[in-house]
């Protein structure tokens, strides 16, 4: 005949609750006498493989998970490098294109004064060569005035 086994001595070799290992023998639909399930060797025995097993997966899946988790922080920390890089690449073309930019705008302006002193030394020309034939015209009327005065005061 099978050797019983009391639920306290499954529950500490399981690391689970008294109430844990009740609930386990009704699910396996153990019989209950004189206040006690009536839990043999044989079953026990197969409930300490199930958990030797259970606790082995997961402790595979505990690996498995770092692992991915591995890779997937190197993949994260790579992925952060190349965003680093694609942004500074588009930083420093934007900070080239900007000074090229202010180049070409110094260069139009540098452009543009000389059109401008060129307009000006013209303009003060023609502003020059008006003012002398003003002058020449006041000298002519001048003339006249005096020429008409002397007409005037000849008999």
């Amino acid at each position: 005949m099978n050797m019983l086994v009391n639920t306290n001595d499954v529950a500490k070799r399981l690391k689970i609750t008294n109430r844990a290992v009740q609930n386990k023998c009704k699910q396996y639909g153990l019989k209950k006498i004189g206040n006690q399930y009536q839990i043999t060797e044989e079953i026990a025995e197969q409930w300490y493989k199930d958990a030797e097993t259970n606790r082995e997966t997961k402790q595979n899946r505990t690996e498995e998970n770092n692992k991915t988790s591995h890779r997937s922080d190197k993949n994260s920390s790579l992925l952060m490098w190349v965003t680093a890089f694609i942004t500074v690449v588009v930083l420093t073309m934007f900070y080239l294109n900007l000074e090229r930019q202010i180049k070409d705008k110094k260069n139009e302006l540098h452009l543009e004064q000389l059109e401008h002193k060129v307009d000006v030394k013209e303009l003060r020309k023609r502003i020059d060569s008006s003012l002398n034939v003003i002058s020449k015209k006041d000298v002519i009327i001048e003339r006249l005035k005096l020429k008409d005065s002397i007409r005037i005061f000849k008999p």
